[in-house]
This record gives C-alpha cells, sequence and structure tokens, in this order.
C-alpha cells in the first residue's frame, strides 16, 4: 500500500510516551508509529482497527476528536485526535479499499457531522443505516 504521506523521508522524532499512545497500542498492538514532530504522532491501522481504538481513546482524560478528514486514490481516512492534556496531536490513518467506514459516532457523537462530510465528498458509508445529514459543500469542492 502506498501512502500519501510518505514518512520514510521526513526526519523521525521519538514517540513520546502517552495515555493515547498506551490506549491505543492495547487495542491495535500491530498499528505503526510514526513521530513526524514531537507535537504530531501517526498511527496507521487497520481500518477494522478504527472503531475499538476510537473508543479506547474516549476514556482516556484530556483526549478529543479534533477533526476527519480523508484523500482520495488511494482513499486514506485521517482522524485526528487532540491530546489536550499533553499539548499535541495523534492522527490516525486508515487505508479503505471499500466504501465504508466504522460508524465513529456511535462511540464519539461529534464524529457525526464529519462522517457527512466525508460522504459527500468521497461516497465513505458509514456503517448502519442511519440517515446522513445533508451539509452546504459547493458543488466544485
Amino acid at each position: 500500500m502506498s501512502w500519501p504521506l510518505d514518512a520514510t523521508s521526513l526526519p523521525r522524532a521519538p514517540v513520546p510516551p502517552s495515555g493515547a499512545v498506551d490506549a491505543l497500542l492495547a487495542v491495535a498492538p500491530d498499528a505503526e508509529l510514526l513521530a513526524l514532530s514531537v507535537d504530531v504522532t501517526v498511527a496507521r491501522l487497520e481500518a477494522r482497527q478504527l472503531l475499538a481504538v476510537a473508543a479506547a481513546l474516549n476514556e482516556v482524560p484530556g483526549v478529543r476528536l479534533a477533526d476527519m478528514f480523508a484523500t482520495a486514490d488511494p482513499l486514506v481516512l485521517r482522524t485526528v485526535y487532540a491530546l489536550d492534556l499533553e499539548g499535541r496531536y495523534l492522527v490516525l490513518e486508515t487505508a479503505h479499499s471499500e466504501p465504508f467506514l466504522p460508524a465513529l459516532h456511535e462511540v464519539t457523537p461529534a464524529a457525526f457531522v464529519e462522517e457527512c462530510e466525508l460522504f459527500e465528498q468521497f461516497g465513505l458509508q458509514p456503517a448502519g443505516d442511519e440517515m446522513l445529514n445533508r451539509l452546504s459543500v459547493p458543488l466544485h469542492v
């Protein structure tokens, strides 16, 4: 799999200790961790692990969903968590070969608006049959 963010050419920083990273690794021990800086850690994981990781991160004090966005070709979802107590970010990268994603709003209600936007822009359909709200996205986007 070729990732849009080729971290092999970027300098590596050590992954600082973090309750959020510990929670992630407890659920997805095979996640690939890349510390792009002391402020940003990227974790690449399987799409099937995303919901369990999100639920685990919800239990860590000071961790909140900050953003979700995707890139096309290849289709990669990035779920950004703010680690407020640490002053850092954790970015979860999941590659998707199918236009489906776990319904993150089931464990993180704030993800619902992001899921609606991802559906409009990329056709990424959250699991389940919940009706997605239409957002005002300009036609040229």
